[in-house]
């Protein structure tokens, strides 16, 4: 059952029809403001810019009961420690230009500074020490070379806002963008396309873990039986993790 969806910092403002939907079928959305992975300059055109930005989207979405938190970025708060001078200019982006602005235009919902924090950071301490703490906020979690059908493995935490694992799509789907030539497993192509650094080799460990791997002289026909296992483990590992 899906009750919440996270519109992540690293893409789009959804079209209005995203966020009606939502309202209609009773999802709540939680809503980045789009800054993700990254740090930003902060002279003062680009905070009117960013001003202008939150101000012009948080208008046109208040109106929708479906959104449920505002975050002010993904993943921005872990780059920096609260010893860091620089932890200031981050403080002026998202508390004293993004989160100010959200505030002033809507008290109605519960602001956060990121994805993930404490969730109780301030603009004079706009970042922790461990946002990725399980006793306070949200964490993100990614565990690809561990056994992920051990339920120990994962941690409790308050709430968890972002998680995944690894797999492919199905076969019809990648005959339509890999050529025959490169339908092995670990080819060049598929090494390429796969953008998480070793991820084809942490899948094939995770596959590895508790299947046994496809032995058969057709190359296409394991193609298609990795690709296949690779979404197998995925499915259940996500079932434990949930």
């Amino acid at each position: 059952h899906q009750n919440m969806i996270r519109n992540w910092g690293g893409g789009i403002y959804q079209r209005d029809e995203f966020y009606q939907l939502a309202d209609e079928f009773g999802i709540m959305i939680w809503e980045d403001m789009m800054w993700a992975c990254n740090q930003y300059a902060v002279p003062p055109e680009y905070l009117q810019s960013a001003a202008k930005e939150v101000v012009d989207n948080v208008r046109r979405l208040q109106i929708h009961p479906s959104i449920a938190i505002w975050a002010g970025n993904n993943e921005n708060e872990g780059i920096y420690k609260p010893t860091d001078p620089a932890a200031k200019f981050y403080g002026d982006l998202y508390f004293g230009t993004i989160l100010s602005n959200i505030s002033a235009i809507d008290k109605s919902r519960p602001m956060v500074g990121s994805s993930p924090s404490n969730g109780n950071e301030t603009a004079a301490e706009p970042v922790a020490f461990d946002c990725q703490s399980e006793f306070y906020g949200d964490v993100h979690t990614y565990l690809y070379e561990v056994d992920c059908w051990d339920v120990s493995v994962y941690t409790r935490p308050r709430f968890t806002s972002e998680f995944g694992l690894q797999s492919w799509p199905s076969a019809n789907s990648m005959a339509q963008t890999v050529p025959a030539s490169s339908r092995q497993f670990d080819s060049a192509m598929m090494r390429n396309r796969n953008h998480h650094p070793g991820g084809q080799q942490q899948i094939l460990q995770q596959i590895g873990m508790h299947y046994t791997m496809p032995v058969t002289k057709d190359a296409e026909r394991h193609y298609e039986q990795m690709l296949y296992l690779s979404q197998v483990y995925q499915s259940y590992c996500y079932k434990v993790e949930v």
